[in-house]
């Protein structure tokens, strides 16, 4: 009797901390995505001297997990990005703004 006492507050423990981890894990796996596209950008700016220019221009944001053509395609090509890695874990893509040549924002 005492066992099962036991087992039923450890279950309800579990059971109550398990949403907890699932949100520290989906923000852990968003942070290491969001610092795999950085150094994708980085490696892509170093190597072409500017940051991706979208097609609609500097200042408008981009969908990544949608807008992987054109001079965004090569950016799975840096680091070894994959396209999974550019939707976030909630399922939206993650957004690339181009603000200048030099500067870039990512949500």
């Amino acid at each position: 009797m005492v066992f099962m006492a036991i087992m039923g507050i450890l279950m309800a423990l579990l059971v109550g901390v398990t949403p907890y981890i699932w949100r520290a894990s989906k923000e852990a796996k968003a942070k290491a995505n969001i610092e795999k596209i950085n150094k994708a950008l980085q490696e892509y700016m170093l190597a072409n001297g500017s940051f991706p220019k979208p097609l609609e221009g500097d200042g408008e944001p981009v969908d990544l997990s949608v807008k992987v053509a054109g001079e965004f395609s090569s950016l799975t090509n840096w680091l070894e990005i994959s396209t999974s890695n550019l939707v976030d874990p909630w399922g939206k893509g993650y957004m690339y703004t181009r603000v200048r040549p030099q500067s870039y924002t990512l949500n």
